[in-house]
């Protein structure tokens, strides 16, 4: 089975300095399979975009840190009924 949502982390900026900085830092990985689909809908000439999620969770080492746990998934989903399919995502 193709994975297609891609999921990171965002963490707190403890470095920043200025309001210019960040709040959050961190990354998303993104699958092989996500990065050919959007291949894919970018030849068939289709608007590149992704539908992300995002959940809070507390810092493991800090528990008054809040952490954010991201995914995101390639085109558009407005079809889709109201279920995200991302009830289950661990984080």
């Amino acid at each position: 089975m193709s994975e297609k949502k891609s999921t990171g982390n965002l963490f707190v900026n403890d470095y920043k300095k200025t309001d210019k900085q960040p709040d959050y830092t961190g990354f998303l990985e993104i699958t092989r399979e996500q990065i050919q689909e959007l291949v894919n809908i970018g030849k068939a000439g289709g608007e590149v975009k992704l539908k992300l999620g995002c959940w809070e969770y507390p810092s493991k080492r800090d528990a008054n840190q809040i952490r954010l746990f991201i995914v995101a998934e390639a085109g558009e989903r407005e079809q889709q009924s109201q279920s995200t399919g991302w009830e289950d995502q661990p984080f």
